[in-house]
Formats: C-alpha cells, sequence, structure tokens
C-alpha cells in the first residue's frame, strides 16, 4: 500500500500506545487497525448468528 502522512491526534495515539502496549507509531497504528477490523468482523458474526445464520448455514443443528 502506498505511503502517506496523515495527521495524528498525539494524545489519542498515546492512549492507544499504552492500550495496546505498543511504542512505535507504525506498529500502533497496524494495532489499531488490526482491533477495529477485528471488532467490527466478530460484531458482524454475532448478528449473523443472532439473526440465525448458523442454523440456516447448519440445519442439522435442529435435529438436537
Amino acid at each position: 500500500m502506498s505511503r502517506s502522512a496523515p495527521h495524528i491526534d498525539d494524545t489519542l495515539l498515546a492512549e492507544a500506545a499504552a492500550i495496546l502496549g505498543t511504542s512505535e507509531l507504525t506498529a500502533t497504528v497496524n494495532a489499531a487497525l488490526a482491533d477495529v477490523v477485528g471488532r467490527r468482523k466478530r460484531e458482524q458474526f454475532a448478528d449473523w448468528v443472532k439473526a440465525g445464520g448458523l442454523h440456516r448455514a447448519y440445519p442439522e443443528l435442529d435435529e438436537r
């Protein structure tokens, strides 16, 4: 991916680094991005399960 120079809030960066246990800018940004993507994917999966997706995908679960 191309390099860019976005403005990053120093206070948020420091808080994120403390939470994520990182010490370098790139590591902090990458860890924060991975955290956001992972959280959203888990939320989407949970919504899918709540909407009955698991039972639609595996109807044999209803037989138990």
